[in-house]
């Protein structure tokens, strides 16, 4: 007794091709996403969903209303599924962020791990990913579901799983608009990973 999970982040948005952190900026996809959006729905079209889930933001939105499109499905929006929030450093590059006065007092420490004084930590974000993530996967046993979020969520997933640690977990880029397949068993109460790609930056 399995759930197949479809995971799929957001396609790509103009802060995504400028290296800019979004978190929980509301950020749309640009021609590029909405191209990659239309093609990943396609590909996906053959797959006996029983549910579609999203974040609410409207990257993933759209995203996930291209996969919708080839199913007789609604999208189920859960805020839990939001990109983890950066704070002040939304918006700003990586670079911008090593000159950041905050950044700069914590020389020596993982910023991405710990995150911004107004937004939230790694661990934090990964916590509430991970509830609302296992509620998601306990209600379809034997049923093969999609969830569309963000890059920070499915990096949030795969720790919480036991497939990434804390020491890379920063440099891990997750492709825009590409399945990564996860299984649930829900006999012997573990995952397994059927396909994650991802990239070091």
């Amino acid at each position: 007794m399995k759930t197949t999970i479809y995971l799929i982040r957001h396609g790509t948005t103009d802060w995504n091709e400028a290296g800019r952190y979004q978190g929980s900026s509301d950020i749309p996809l640009n021609q590029k996403g909405l191209e990659e959006s239309k093609k990943t729905g396609e590909s996906l079209s053959k797959i006996p969903f029983n549910a579609i889930y999203s974040s609410p933001l409207i990257r993933a939105r759209k995203t996930a209303e291209e996969i919708a499109r080839h199913h007789s499905l609604p999208i189920v929006f859960v805020e839990e599924l939001k990109e983890r929030s950066y704070g002040l450093m939304e918006g700003l590059s990586f670079k911008e962020i090593e000159h950041h006065p905050h950044f700069k007092k914590n020389t020596g420490k993982n910023w991405y791990l710990l995150g911004s004084p107004d937004g939230e930590s790694f661990k934090d974000a990964s916590r509430r990913v991970d509830r609302a993530f296992s509620n998601i996967v306990y209600k379809h046993p034997r049923e093969s579901i999609a969830i569309v979020a963000h890059g920070g969520v499915i990096k949030s997933v795969g720790f919480n799983i036991g497939y990434f640690n804390l020491k890379n977990i920063s440099k891990v880029l997750i492709p825009n608009a590409h399945p990564i397949i996860i299984e649930y068993s829900h006999i012997e109460k573990g995952y397994t990973v059927v396909d994650f790609s991802f990239t070091i930056k």
